[in-house]
């Protein structure tokens, strides 16, 4: 408890400036609005939140079908004890800081004690691409992504070393909220911890454990899968290729070594093509300096501690990896395996660079060293690392501001149509270029629409139709919406520019029903998820009842 309470000290300056009223400018400015559809979601008992109102102009789509819904549960959870939207953006930032001190930490202490485990945890917390994540970019998936990769990697070694239903239980939490946080990530960092695991496995010769560690992974993506598969399964519904070109397109956002290695320019400004962006990547002096500071270690600890120095290996080879990824020299590799190209940004991979240098450095805490040597070594550490980084973990400008504010006027029609392609129905040929009617549209005929209400999944009104109608609703066809009139399913087409449900009606009175259902996909991963989670609260209540 003590090592806890030393480290969540020294973590407060990395989200002390998050502590100011106000709010801060970033890249991805649509945190408040993710939380924000959230809440109208599950007060609507939208469960899981898949389609949401207000974005698309007011036309909707279905984000969270896509878009990683972690870290906007946790939003919404703050939100809904009584703190503002605004504040709730904030403190999703600053546990995001916590979790990934207190995960890295207790992974380091797996390996090297918990003195090298705090020293991991500082270095992990205080990166500069941490600072990128949260103050530059915004970013707040990717953030909970950093905070979520230790655990993961400690539990699979756990499971392996002592397969028991406690450590296969963690396993499948902390992989479920792995998978639930960032999709280019999750890509990124699965095919390292398959290589952690297979030399895990390798050490202890305990092969009887790879099934519980198959049990573990697969409970995980059970409990995550109400969101990764219909990610993996529906993604062809939706305008996607936005997210690849132009801007997002991976050859513009490679990273030069100097950026990597030499630099320590720091800025709130894009990635742009070339040498000249105006925000950081660099990997760190003291991380990629202390991991050069580790190839003696990894000589020593071969005479006397073989598992440490292979674990050493693997994380020297995994960082010098990826930092070639970041690297132009590395495209033709990109060209190669496609689905790199889906990562977008090739400076992602500093994320891994971060993880594995900082890990690796508190292996010289291992070594058996005087304490005033020791405790030099420890103060230099954590000096260095407020001199060196300290001063990049502050927001820009501190901006005046109030969820009322955030929400109105053209504030509120920026968070609307900003990324107004990304996840936009196929059924739209286009982007809409105004706001969603306010009510039914009547295109022919007379007809008078009353009584309309419309929530985050459905929309209801009566009609008059005085002489046979021909109508349109405010929203984008996405499978599968069901249009009822008069408690009748009918069909309808939506052969226009927005995809939106047309149909007739006759002279008369009617009312009209329409929702969004889930198809077979959804609702058998929400079968799987629900009974993954209902396994999981028996064996936590078993675990309480007998400890």
């Amino acid at each position: 408890m003590k090592w806890l309470i030393i480290l969540v000290l020294f973590s407060i300056p990395s989200f002390s400036t998050l502590l100011q009223p106000g709010y801060f400018g970033m890249h991805d400015d649509l945190q408040i609005m993710r939380i924000y559809q959230m809440d109208k979601c599950l007060r609507d008992g939208q469960i899981p939140c898949r389609f949401v109102p207000d974005m698309g102009y007011g036309f909707g789509y279905p984000l969270f079908n896509f878009y990683p819904v972690m870290p906007y549960y946790l939003g919404e959870a703050i939100h809904a004890i009584g703190f503002s939207l605004i504040w709730s953006v904030k403190i999703v930032f600053i546990l995001s800081f916590l979790v990934s001190a207190i995960t890295m930490f207790f992974l380091g202490r797996f390996l090297w004690g918990s003195l090298g485990g705090l020293i991991s945890a500082l270095f992990y917390l205080y990166a500069p691409y941490h600072a990128v994540d949260v103050y530059v970019r915004g970013a707040m998936s990717e953030s909970w992504s950093l905070a979520w990769t230790p655990a993961v990697f400690l539990f699979i070694a756990r499971v392996i070393q002592k397969p028991e239903l406690k450590n296969i239980t963690l396993l499948a939490i902390f992989s479920a909220l792995f998978l639930m946080s960032h999709n280019p990530m999750a890509l990124i960092f699965t095919p390292i911890m398959g290589v952690w695991a297979l030399i895990h496995l390798w050490q202890t010769k305990n092969l009887e454990s790879i099934p519980r560690l198959i049990i573990g992974g697969l409970w995980g993506l059970g409990i995550a899968s109400f969101f990764t598969l219909p990610v993996l399964v529906e993604g062809k519904l939706v305008h996607l290729e936005t997210l690849f070109i132009g801007y997002f397109n991976y050859l513009a956002h490679f990273v030069s070594l100097h950026q990597m290695f030499i630099s320590t320019f720091w800025g709130y400004g894009g990635s742009v093509w070339g040498i000249g962006d105006g925000m950081s990547f660099q990997i760190g002096w003291l991380h990629w300096g202390g991991l050069l500071f580790t190839i003696p270690l990894i000589i020593i600890f071969w005479k006397t501690q073989r598992e440490k120095s292979i674990v050493l290996i693997f994380l020297f080879l995994i960082f010098w990896a990826s930092a070639f990824l970041i690297h132009p020299r590395s495209n033709p590799i990109w060209e190669k395996i496609t689905i790199l190209q889906t990562l977008q940004f090739p400076w992602r991979f500093l994320s891994v660079t971060i993880f594995v240098s900082s890990l690796s450095i508190g292996s010289f805490f291992v070594l058996d060293m005087r304490k005033k040597l020791l405790l030099a070594l420890v103060m230099v550490s954590m000096v260095g690392l407020f001199v060196v980084y300290q001063s990049y973990f502050t927001i820009e400008k501190v901006v005046p501001l109030t969820d009322k504010e955030k929400l109105s006027g053209a504030l509120w029609d920026l968070q609307r149509t900003a990324g107004i392609f990304d996840y936009l129905p196929k059924t739209a040929k286009f982007p809409p270029g105004g706001p969603a009617p306010e009510t039914i549209e009547v295109l022919k005929g007379e007809a008078q629409v009353s009584n309309f209400k419309k929530g985050t999944n459905w929309l209801y009104a009566d009609v008059s139709v005085s002489n046979d109608a021909t109508l349109r609703l405010p929203i984008i066809d996405f499978p599968k919406w069901k249009v009822f009139v008069n408690g009748k399913e009918i069909k309808f087409d939506n052969e226009n520019d927005l995809g939106q449900p047309t149909f007739g009606v006759y002279s008369g009175k009617h009312t009209i029903f329409a929702k969004l259902y889930n198809t077979p996909i959804r609702i058998f991963a929400n079968i799987i998820s629900l009974a993954s989670l209902i396994i999981l609260i028996m064996v936590l209540f078993k675990k309480w009842k007998n400890p």
